[in-house]
């Protein structure tokens, strides 16, 4: 018996357009890690990334900066975005 199954990158477009074709599908794990080690190795990245993530990390914990960013996005007539958190696999 043969399954067909889709391989694609971990991009959400890919994930989605899989799930409606209904198309068994795998994320293929050497985008996640060949890009990851190749940002890794260059230290400006890790460290870019690094203080982003604190950055987050300090709005993620005070709901006050997250009502004050909403409302300057308002002000300045920018879509209301909340910041997301990095993950591995993007």
């Amino acid at each position: 018996m043969k399954i067909p199954t889709g391989v694609r990158d971990n991009a959400s477009n890919m994930s989605c357009a899989t799930h409606i074709a209904h198309i068994t599908d795998v994320s293929c794990i050497a985008h996640t890690l060949v890009i990851r080690d190749a940002l890794f190795t260059q230290s400006s990245v890790e460290t870019l990334v690094k203080k982003a993530r604190k950055l987050v990390s300090h709005f993620k914990h005070s709901e006050q900066l997250c009502r004050k960013l909403k409302e300057y996005q308002k002000t300045c007539n920018l879509p209301v975005h909340k910041l997301l958190q990095d993950a591995e696999t993007r």
